[in-house]
């Protein structure tokens, strides 16, 4: 039976290993894509940045960041979803300047490898990060994803000592610094990022709530609006939601993402709903709430 220890631990470990090579890859960009960038240095203020028309350069299709800082319509993502890799180019004039890979999800713990910060506020070239750790991320659709926690080599070429990535939204900082530090009080913290109307990652610490405010249509961006009201916020057992004519649906989930409580709604449908959360602990939650085109919005609400 001794003998038996290591085999069994041996097979173990190669199942896990499979398990997680098995997961699959969470694409960073979708048909349209939209990140809000958070800053409190002077009190809170959300940045908006989209990718969502696309344009071709020598033969490689790439999506085009607009939005704040980038009105310019110069900054191309290009995703090879494959090999797990984002790259970037900027037009000079017109003219594309050589690729840079921006992201790598293919990497292992302890891989280094060279960032680059393009037309950003942080060092253009930071250097060398070492992958510290990755480590299982849900989301709100039910998948997994990833962290990625990285340490500057050079924390004084670099400027900063750490960098986030989540698979899927990229980093914790701006879209396209992959070595920026995510700083409320700095350059900024990723808090929303929707892709295609649905919602791909939430950080509602420093904002209430996270609304996708433009979307591709018929190659013109288009404002979308649920109107509809929840209350009280906080609540003790009942919450209320009023004019619920244009939701399909409704989920409530705890701060780290586990589904507590779904919803969907007939059409017709009553205009005010009054839902039963009793047997919810008093905690932190966020709702996230779905239209009959399928946009998503997400607020925080609190148990009592």
């Amino acid at each position: 039976m001794k003998n038996l220890i290591p085999f069994i631990s041996a097979v173990l470990f190669c199942l896990n290993s499979t398990l997680g090579e098995a997961q699959l890859y969470q694409p960073l960009l979708k048909e349209a894509n939209e990140w809000h960038l958070t800053n409190c240095f002077t009190g809170c203020f959300t940045d908006l940045y989209v990718a969502a028309d696309d344009t071709i350069i020598q033969g490689k299709t790439y999506k085009i960041l607009d939005g704040y800082h980038y009105i310019s319509r110069e900054f191309l993502l290009r995703e090879d979803v494959a090999n797990k890799k984002v790259y970037f180019v900027f037009l000079k004039n017109g003219k594309p300047e050589p690729e840079i890979l921006l992201y790598d999800f293919s990497v292992s713990v302890g891989d280094s490898i060279r960032f680059y910060n393009p037309i950003s506020p942080f060092p253009s070239d930071p250097g060398y990060f070492t992958l510290d750790s990755i480590n299982p991320l849900p989301l709100f659709d039910g998948s997994i994803s990833k962290s990625f926690y990285w340490s500057a080599n050079d924390t004084i070429r670099a400027g900063v000592s750490h960098a986030v990535w989540i698979e899927g939204s990229g980093s914790l900082s701006l879209i396209n610094a992959p070595g920026g530090l995510p700083d409320l009080n700095g350059a900024g913290k990723l808090s929303c990022h929707f892709k295609t109307g649905v919602l791909s990652y939430a950080n509602l610490d420093s904002i209430n709530e996270c609304v996708e405010t433009y979307h591709l249509s018929n190659s013109d961006f288009r404002t979308k609006d649920l109107n509809f009201s929840v209350y009280p916020n906080p609540f003790k057992s009942q919450l209320i939601l009023e004019n619920t004519k244009n939701l399909s649906s409704i989920q409530i989930y705890s701060s780290d993402s586990r589904l507590l409580f779904e919803k969907r709604f007939s059409a017709p449908h009553n205009s005010i709903e009054k839902i039963d959360l009793s047997h919810l602990k008093p905690s932190l939650l966020i709702l996230i709430s779905t239209d009959r085109n399928g946009f998503q919005h997400s607020q925080k609400i609190s148990k009592e």
